[in-house]
């Protein structure tokens, strides 16, 4: 994620999730063959609200990060700031069968939680 002031935009991804119906809000914690941890939370809105409104960028950005250390405290026993990988949220249109867009998008944001630091530091 780019260490820059603010809540950053979500990035549109391109592709086109077809549902006619409702998409529910969706959490999820995933285990990698190597012990990392891949924690997922994803949410319906307008793009016209995630354009215009950064206060709901901010509420769930900061809402993701909570879930994140509450998940690293449970899955790795502490939160270390230096073990997440923490992406850009992205965006994908929700359209109908017919291929209809009425704004609607699914906005995904997603982090890594290395189970240790695979760098080591020689003084």
């Amino acid at each position: 994620m780019v260490k820059t002031k603010g809540i950053p935009l979500p990035k549109k991804r391109g592709r086109e999730i077809t549902a006619d119906r409702q998409v529910e809000d969706l959490s999820t914690v995933k285990t990698m063959i190597n012990g990392d941890i891949v924690v997922l939370t994803s949410l319906r809105a307008k793009w016209r609200t995630i354009e215009t409104n950064e206060k709901w960028r901010a509420d769930n950005f900061y809402s993701f990060v909570d879930f994140v250390k509450l998940k690293s405290n449970q899955y790795l026993g502490g939160y270390d700031k230096d073990l997440v990988d923490m992406k850009d949220p992205v965006v994908d249109r929700i359209v109908s069968k017919d291929k209809e867009y009425d704004g609607e998008v699914i906005v995904t944001f997603s982090a890594t939680l290395q189970k240790a630091n695979p760098t080591k530091r020689v003084n």
